[in-house]
């Protein structure tokens, strides 16, 4: 079947380099010895950070509990974490294929197990929503990726899921989304343009 609509992931695919408190990982910084607060209270603690992800906790409520445990203020922990995020970037080459592709007449979407400061800072910073229709984050509709969502996501689409392609870093997502009859391309996040590069010959190979 035609290829009508690109799904990208974010993290380690169509996102780039930056990260939440990205700041904080200058030995220079005055709140530096909070990273290692963040892997104990977040990053290592996976019902906590899926907890984050699914919704259930909100950016603010994390800094404030991370804040609490590195005893500093949270409300300047609180101003770091939006600053850093605030100057998140697309991964070039992929965003530079997704608006290619949309000029082509296929569709863009984005599908990212995200906290809610993706979609409140990052996403709208970025207007990604200008090029990628639906914006679909685990911290808004709090489901994380699987078949369950993918079907979801195809149905908004209004496209079979046959009809779609995925680009994601994650073997279980590649996995899933192929057992439900669309195609995926594993990214490997330390060479993103490869996927590029091989998308765009499926792209050619049907004439698109």
């Amino acid at each position: 079947m035609r290829l009508k609509g690109i799904v990208w992931d974010w993290d380690g695919v169509l996102g780039g380099d930056s990260h939440y408190w990205a700041s904080l990982y200058d030995p220079g910084h005055p709140f530096h010895h909070v990273r290692g607060v963040l892997y104990e209270q977040i990053w290592d603690n996976d019902e906590r950070l899926g907890a984050w992800m699914k919704g259930a906790l909100t950016s603010e409520q994390v800094n404030r509990r991370v804040a609490k445990a590195a005893r500093v203020a949270s409300a300047q922990l609180l101003e770091i974490f939006w600053a850093d995020a605030a100057r998140i970037r697309p991964n070039e080459p992929c965003y530079a294929c997704a608006k290619l592709l949309l000029g082509r007449g296929i569709r863009q979407a984005i599908c990212t197990d995200n906290m809610d400061v993706w979609s409140r800072a990052v996403c709208s910073a970025l207007a990604l929503g200008d090029v990628f229709h639906p914006v679909d984050n685990s911290a808004d509709c709090g489901i994380l990726k699987g078949v369950d969502r993918f079907l979801r996501l195809s149905d908004a689409m209004g496209l079979a899921v046959s009809e779609l392609c995925l680009l994601d870093d994650g073997v279980k997502n590649c996995d899933a989304f192929t057992s439900v009859g669309g195609c995926a391309i594993r990214v490997d996040r330390r060479r993103p343009e490869a996927a590029v590069t091989e998308l765009m010959r499926l792209v050619e190979r049907q004439g698109q």
